[in-house]
């Protein structure tokens, strides 16, 4: 009966041991939801999804989930984004939600490039035509040439992943646009799920689609601790920053800012915002990228606090040299490529170094508000040097005064004209006029100052 027992003992503890690990590796797997809400897909997502991909893989999450609801966006960023996801070390899940969220345009194959493709009931998928931009900001249809590439890029994803190709030319041929069922039967995506939650229960054992550098062929998301990542207020900017109807705006205003300080010089505010809306305005358009602009904008800032140094004025200048300093730290990027080391500099002082300029930009405006105040302060008070500062001073006569004869007025000896009558020696008088280096004088008391003779 012991002998019996034995065996089993050993067998049960196994178990028990075995239970305790699948358990603590439930607990241990960690997947990051990155939110793409963005109106507009730009530099601005490319810089947000690299930075969440770049947390997860440093914080050691099994996944990430790209919650995507966007129009659409630009090609190039569209590509980066697509490239940053068959580049990542771990798997990217893209899902098409809340209910009632798009993938439109480019956020379609942005989808469509994810390990594990989803959406939400009552989601669509497509409409991925490529438009122009024209002299006008008006949308109009792509060229052939460019279609063509698009095409062929189109093409070249769907190999890498496996997905339809025919569907994803359509998409672009003929805007077809899909339901989440229709987009499950095409094989567009794998699986539809009402929120995160459901998505993480439903990822089990589920085929990867490219190819993972690990090797990694099937992935589950069940038992995972599901954390999400928020936007920075510097993510939320940039991306505000990079709506193309937002850049044409600002790239009109800052061209007439411009034309009009230079034909009306001397009022400084139109060049001023004509020169900082012209360098948003080239972030917008997708001509520069964040860290150039931020390096712009920083010299920008420079510049003007040189010219506020080199020219007098209220502040014009200093207040916009501290609004280029605060805007060039918000654009400056913090990070490196997947792959590469994830900073060039480790994370706390690229978080520091922003602090430091805003708190350092905000100090010199401060600075210069306090200091234009008394400035104005100061030109608003009597003067008290010169001609017009001895008006309304006190003396006492050194001689009779009739009418004429000497002051003393601070120490000094001046020459005097009593308009008061006959004055005796020692009256105290005050000043009301003066004329060269004579002055007007009456008795002390009730002086009104009258125009100089």
């Amino acid at each position: 009966m012991r002998a019996a027992q034995g065996p089993s003992l050993f067998l049960g503890t196994i178990i028990l041991v075995a239970s305790f690990t699948v358990a603590a590796s439930a607990q241990e797997k960690l997947v990051y939801v990155s939110v793409m809400d963005t109106e507009f897909i730009g530099e601005p997502t490319v810089r947000q999804v690299e930075q969440d991909l770049n947390k997860a893989v440093d914080d050691g999450a099994y996944a990430v989930i790209l919650l995507i609801d966007t129009p659409g966006g630009l090609f190039d960023s569209m590509n980066d984004v697509i490239q940053l996801i068959f580049s990542s070390s771990i798997p990217v899940v893209t899902f098409v939600a809340p209910k009632g969220a798009d993938a439109a345009s480019a956020g379609t194959f942005v989808t469509m490039a994810g390990h594990v493709a989803a959406m939400a009931p009552g989601t669509s998928i497509g409409a991925a035509q490529p438009v122009q931009y024209d002299a006008f900001g008006q949308g109009v249809p792509a060229s052939n040439k460019t279609q063509s590439y698009i095409e062929t890029k189109v093409r070249s994803y769907a190999e890498w992943t496996g997905r339809p190709m025919n569907v994803s030319l359509a998409f672009i041929r003929s805007n077809l646009v899909l339901t989440p069922k229709e987009a499950l039967d095409a094989g567009v995506i794998d699986l539809i799920a009402d929120d995160v939650e459901d998505l993480v229960s439903k990822v089990v054992d589920a085929p990867v689609h490219g190819r993972l550098p690990d090797g990694t062929e099937r992935i589950s998301l069940a038992g995972a601790e599901v954390k999400y990542l928020g936007k920075s207020l510097q993510d939320r900017f940039t991306n505000s920053m990079s709506n193309p109807a937002l850049a044409y705006m600002l790239f009109i205003v800052g061209i007439y800012g411009i034309i009009f300080g230079f034909t009306t010089p001397g009022i400084e505010v139109p060049e001023v915002a004509g020169a900082i809306c012209l360098l948003l305005a080239l972030y917008g358009l997708g001509i520069v990228g964040a860290s150039v602009m931020g390096m712009l904008l920083i010299c920008l800032g420079a510049l003007f606090l040189v010219a506020e140094a080199a020219t007098p004025g209220f502040g014009m200048f200093a207040s916009a040299g501290v609004i280029c300093l605060v805007l060039g730290a918000l654009f400056l990027p913090p990070m490196g490529t997947i792959g590469a080391p994830r900073f060039y500099m480790p994370r706390a002082w690229f978080v520091i170094f922003r602090t430091t300029i805003v708190a350092l930009s905000l100090g010199i405006g401060a600075f210069i508000a306090i200091s234009v105040r008394y400035s104005i302060k100061t030109k608003r008070l009597k003067p008290t040097t010169g001609g017009e500062g001895i008006l309304g001073k006190p003396g006492v006569a050194l001689t009779r005064l009739d009418p004429t004869g000497q002051v003393m007025i601070d120490g000094e000896i001046w020459k005097a004209y009593s308009v008061s009558g006959p004055m005796e020696k020692g009256v105290r008088i005050g000043v009301i006029a003066r004329k060269g280096l004579s002055l007007q004088v009456k008795e002390a008391g009730g002086l009104h100052p009258k125009t100089p003779w």
